[in-house]
């Protein structure tokens, strides 16, 4: 899986890097709740290099990050709320993930839901 340069610096401990995000970890309460509102409330804060950072961050770990983007990104995309936003973030993590989604079958499989 490709990772990030950022990411890779922190090696093993990119896990519990992750953990300590805000993104990460409204993506992570979210999915576990099924409501995305303090994450959505939390993206509108972040100024551009900000949400660069958290989105890269999101590539940290074993894949959780990415997992819980895709859930996000699903309920998003469904619920038609924040179209512009969602489809700001979904293009920029696109670009960043690109090559780490195309190496896992489970993120490749998560793209085609």
């Amino acid at each position: 899986r490709a990772k990030s340069k950022i990411v890779s610096a922190f090696g093993d401990d990119a896990s519990s890097i992750l953990s300590t995000e805000p993104l990460a970890r409204h993506l992570r309460q979210g999915a576990e709740q099924g409501d995305y509102d303090m994450a959505v409330e939390y993206i509108k804060t972040l100024n551009p290099a900000a949400a660069d950072q958290q989105l890269r961050m999101l590539g940290a770990g074993d894949g959780q990050g990415l997992r819980d983007a895709f859930a996000f990104f699903k309920s998003q995309v469904a619920s038609g709320s924040d179209f512009e936003l969602t489809q700001a973030f979904l293009a920029h993590f696109l670009k960043l993930h690109a090559a780490g989604i195309r190496e896992s079958d489970e993120l490749r499989a998560l793209t085609a839901e």
